[in-house]
């Protein structure tokens, strides 16, 4: 019955995304009540189906502005000093510190950058957890996704509750005051009292241990994440439901062995999960198994099935946070709970191995629809890794954390022999973790596909599984993902978003060639070194190429040394496969790419010289190097010029940082009308001669420049010579990233957004 009630939910919240997978969803609801002869809840679903729609419309008609800053608004601008609550979630991050803080029953993210090791020393010894601190802020803006229709910042914020982001000028610690607490607030401020206790102790991965015993995985490393992610295992270091479970049932047997009469051991149970909720952050599975397990405790007289039970707790869980629904670690849980109610009659009489093979093969299989559509990709590796992880975690490594924590929380010390112990076994796990990292990326990226297209995969691998019409449903699922892998190429030009610096990435029919990557300059010489660290190729170049189906880059180039063209380069060989690496390596510069090269050569990235090619060829484009100046003073003189071609004569230029005294190499090089020239060094006034666009004669002009950068770029005198030649200007601190598609045209992400 409850079930029609979770599909009605569903259905409200696919309404906003795709009508058409809404509108399927509640056929199949249709379906189930008429079957089960539940016509009149299925009524009622339809009230609890437009109650879902509205209670998102918040989320999903959040205001759309312009990109750039200053055409929105001034707020950057203004200085506020306000007392403040700061919440439980401080963190120093190196040179950073990040958190929430409270103003009038608003919370707002704030960032603090810190240049002194002996303020931060001093912060780290007395972290204003809940308590109130007069600050001084000035508020920021947030922008959307500025490259593709992926993870949105704005919308994250909304989903978790948070008004606003500020920039943290000053505030002095002598001045704040601790502030009456509530229960809730109090057992949150233990909590981060417990995590300040464990970061001082000498644990060799007490990192890992925190994530493990309370929940909290902001102290763990980029690598780190993106290790246990890859591998599929990252819901073992988070507090997940698998580890409520085994609390709640280890706590239930130990009493019933203790002939604790049954009532008590519920009640304990009941008493002590909601604790163990706010302990430990409180994420949805955490929520979800917690909820689960108090509804099944207090209605098992009923005789209430476990599919009931879980549906009310997924309706609960609406209840209390109607935007939980959004978040993917609730999405996974409830959708790996479901299978598992439905399909436990495959684990039922089955030796601890098999089954554990059929859950991991079922988790895999039933959340694959849902990674895709979130991540663009899946990595099949996690089929294996956790047939190893998850016994290793729930039999030793798990239970030793918790008893440990136990040990800490009632003695309020740490004997080294449990330290030694834990480490111990945690280097396993390390071991393992190493090993399988060494294992080829079994990864399939499937790229953006219409929203019908994951219900329908779902529903399809949901009917894999029926013993009358498994077969069926096999093929049409075989036959969805060869429609998949049959996708045909394009032939475009993208001129990415990524802010103060260059990236371009060229496909033609799936092979692609990057030219420059990005990357964020340290102004700060002695900037302290943090352990997480957001990077352009991380949040915006991997994903766009995985958003359009691009498995591989055929041929990176980086123009000249300088780090916001190819800062990003690093990153982008760890993290995605890199065939060809092209660069000069002749320039008296050439020492910037030391590193990248040792990597290159680790990664087995083929390197190239620029000087010994002339072209480069992707099926229709032709690219043309034009090595300018060697071994000048200035590395701008020595970047890589690109003439690139296409087959109907439309053709580009791309000049790189390229100034004007090299500019006239590239005039004597060529003599040419083009389409579109991606102007010289960000637009500055140094670049893009009045020479070179009487030459040229470019219908078209490609800016990418940082919204509000130290340089003022672009300068106005380039701007004014574009303009007085009737050059369309493209730049993308306004439309974020352009396109040029070669039968379609130009396009870019500001009308993508504003549904233009």
């Amino acid at each position: 019955m409850f079930i029609i009630y979770v599909f009605a939910i569903i259905c409200g919240v696919l309404f906003h995304v795709d009508i058409w997978s809404s509108m399927l969803v509640f056929i199949i609801s249709g379906v189930i009540a008429l079957r089960k002869q539940l016509l009149h809840h299925f009524f009622y679903s339809f009230v609890l189906m437009i109650l879902s729609f509205f209670h998102l419309n918040d989320y999903f008609q959040i205001e759309k502005g312009p990109f750039l800053y200053d055409q929105q608004t001034k707020l950057t601008q203004t200085m506020k000093s306000q007392w403040v609550r700061f919440n439980d979630d401080l963190l120093i991050n190196g040179d950073q510190f990040k958190g929430t803080f409270q103003i009038q029953n608003k919370t707002y993210q704030f960032y603090y950058y810190i240049h002194d090791e002996q303020a931060i020393d001093a912060l780290k010894k007395q972290l204003p957890f809940m308590k109130s601190c007069q600050v001084g802020f000035k508020d920021s803006e947030v922008l959307p996704n500025t490259n593709h229709d992926g993870f949105d910042y704005r919308k994250y914020l909304l989903q978790n509750h948070i008004d606003g982001i500020v920039k943290v000028t000053n505030f002095d610690l002598t001045q704040c005051k601790s502030i009456p607490l509530n229960l809730h607030d109090s057992i949150l401020k233990y909590r981060s009292n417990m995590i300040e206790k464990i970061n001082v102790l000498p644990f060799k991965y007490k990192d890992y241990f925190i994530a493990l015993t309370v929940g909290d995985t902001k102290y763990l490393s980029s690598e780190a994440l993106y290790q246990l992610k890859l591998l599929g295992i990252y819901h073992l270091y988070a507090v997940s439901g698998s580890h409520v479970s085994i609390i709640s049932v280890v706590l239930y047997y130990c009493l019933k062995r203790c002939y604790v009469p049954i009532w008590v051991s519920k009640s304990i149970v009941l008493a002590i999960l909601p604790c163990f909720i706010l302990l430990t952050g409180a994420a949805p599975s955490v929520l979800r198994a917690a909820l689960f397990i108090m509804i099944v405790l207090s209605l098992y007289q009923y005789r209430i099935s476990l599919l009931s039970c879980l549906s009310i707790s997924f309706i609960l869980n609406w209840l209390m946070d109607a935007k939980v629904v959004l978040d993917i670690g609730f999405q996974l849980s409830y959708l790996i709970s479901y299978a598992f109610i439905v399909l436990m009659h495959m684990l039922n009489n089955k030796p601890f191995f098999i089954s554990l093979l059929i859950s991991t093969c079922i988790s895999q299989v039933v959340t694959m629809p849902l990674i895709l559509y979130h991540f663009n990709s899946i990595y099949f590796i996690g089929m294996l890794t956790n047939l190893i992880f998850v016994p290793l975690f729930s039999v030793l490594i798990f239970p030793l954390a918790i008893c440990i924590l136990l040990y800490l929380m009632i003695f309020n010390h740490m004997p080294q022999l449990f330290i030694h112990l834990f480490d111990l076994c945690f280097e396993i796990n390390m071991t393992l973790t190493h090993w399988f990292m060494a294992f080829p990326n079994l990864e399939w990226i499937v790229g953006f596909q219409p929203k019908i297209v994951y219900v329908l995969m779902t529903f399809f691998i949901l009917m894999m599984f029926h013993k009358k019409y498994h077969r069926y449903f096999i093929v049409l699922f075989i036959m969805m993902v060869v429609l998949i892998e049959m996708r045909s190429g394009n032939e475009r030009i993208h001129f990415l978003d990524v802010n103060q610096g260059d990236s371009t990435l060229i496909e033609s029919h799936h092979q692609v060639m990057l030219i420059d990557t990005g990357g964020k300059i340290a102004f700060n010489q002695h900037k302290i070194q943090r352990h997480k660290e957001n990077t352009l190729a991380d949040q915006s170049i991997i994903p766009f190429l995985k958003y359009h189906q691009l498995r591989n880059i055929d041929y990176l180039l980086i123009t000249h040394p300088d780090f916001d063209h190819f800062g990003e380069a690093e990153r982008l060989i760890q993290h995605y496969y890199v065939k060809h690496l092209i660069l000069k390596r002749n320039s008296q510069h050439v020492h910037k790419y030391d590193s990248l090269l040792r990597l290159a050569e680790k990664y087995h990235v083929k390197i190239i010289d620029a000087e010994t090619i002339k072209s480069i060829h992707l099926n229709n484009i032709s690219i043309e190097l034009l090595n300018t100046l060697v071994n000048h003073e200035d590395e701008n003189e020595e970047s890589i010029i690109l003439n690139l071609k296409h087959q109907n004569n439309q053709s580009f230029l791309f000049m790189g940082d390229l100034g004007q005294e090299g500019e006239q190499k590239v005039i004597e090089s060529l003599n040419k009308s083009i389409l579109g020239i991606k102007i010289g060094h960000h637009g500055s006034k140094t670049s893009t001669s009045d020479a070179l666009l009487d030459h040229f004669l470019p219908k078209v002009a490609i800016i990418s420049a940082g919204r509000n950068n130290r340089f003022g770029h672009p300068h106005n005198e380039t701007l004014v010579k574009l303009n007085q030649r009737n050059i369309n200007i493209l730049d993308t601190r306004i439309y974020g990233r352009i396109t040029y598609d070669f039968k379609k045209g130009w396009s870019n992400r500001l009308q993508e957004y504003e549904g233009k």
